[in-house]
């Protein structure tokens, strides 16, 4: 059993699904999940994930916003009431999806739109809360 610790799920590992059909929501793109994908056991599968989604890279610089590295995350635990904050800088949207972020220049970018443009990615390390 392949297991994986995620950003967005710390309380639980994700689980592995080579060829899953229950149609979730994916929890990184919002879309139907059907085929690989992970989920977390403990909360009955509801937080869903494709494959793909959960191996979006943590960190990366774009050439929309060359001066920073963009940090991935989760956009339903990010300012919840602040849509303005949200909202990507390409397609100007708030969208309950994973979101590629420079918290010193309030620039978001929502992982889709981030992927029209080549990217390279960043080198990150983990630091205390």
């Amino acid at each position: 059993m392949e297991l994986l610790q995620h950003f967005c799920h710390p309380e639980h590992p994700l689980v592995f699904n080579q060829n899953d059909r229950r149609g979730h929501l994916c929890w990184g793109c919002q879309e139907l999940e059907f085929g690989p994908c992970y989920s977390c056991k403990e909360c009955e599968g509801i937080r869903v994930h494709h494959k793909s989604c959960v191996e979006l890279p943590l960190g990366l610089y774009h050439p929309l916003h060359p001066i920073h590295p963009l940090i991935l995350f989760d956009q339903y635990t990010d300012y919840p009431e602040e849509k303005e904050k949200s909202k990507c800088k390409v397609c100007k949207e708030s969208r309950y999806e994973y979101s590629y972020r420079c918290y010193r220049c309030d620039f978001n970018l929502q992982f889709r739109c981030g992927s029209c443009l080549p990217i390279l990615e960043a080198e990150f390390h983990d630091h205390p809360y």
